[in-house]
């Protein structure tokens, strides 16, 4: 891709999405690289980038919303519970087999999350989804009797 047709995709692209630098820039980045492993696009190329842009801006969306998302980020509520006080809370409200998901599931300083998870999903027979949503389900469970018993 020459400098002009990077140029103008840029433009395009900019005019888009004004506010997403980072839209634009990951689609540059993506299409570059589609480019430079010698596929060749069908069609016209600015509507292939508005549809990798398209697909970017979902991604990062999507990332965003998760990082927002207290469920997301356990520890960031559960750092200020004295961790007795957590296990007993858990001894109350779950199953013996509900509590050894949950500590298997957010096991902290984990350095592959996405793996550990994965291997744990198939110890339990389940797809890492069910194993999210399961998980998911549970911190609710412990957060909302968490902020029953404070008042």
């Amino acid at each position: 891709m020459n400098d002009a047709c990077y140029e103008q995709l840029d433009q395009l692209l900019r005019k888009r999405y004004p506010y997403h630098d980072d839209v634009v820039q990951e689609t540059l980045r993506r299409v570059l690289a589609k480019l430079r492993t010698g596929v060749k696009i069908k069609g016209d190329i600015e509507k292939f980038a508005f549809g990798v842009a398209r697909n970017v801006r979902r991604e990062l969306d999507r990332k965003r919303k998760l990082l927002a998302h207290p469920i997301a980020n356990p520890d960031k509520e559960l750092r200020p519970v004295d961790l007795s006080q957590l296990n007993a809370l858990m001894m109350e409200v779950f199953s013996t087999h509900d509590r050894e998901i949950f500590k298997s599931y957010y096991v902290p300083g984990v350095i592959d999350v996405a793996g550990h998870r994965k291997r744990l999903a198939e110890k339990l027979g389940v797809e890492p989804n069910t194993l999210c949503k399961r998980a998911n389900r549970l911190y609710k469970k412990l957060m909302n009797e968490q902020r029953r018993k404070q008042g």
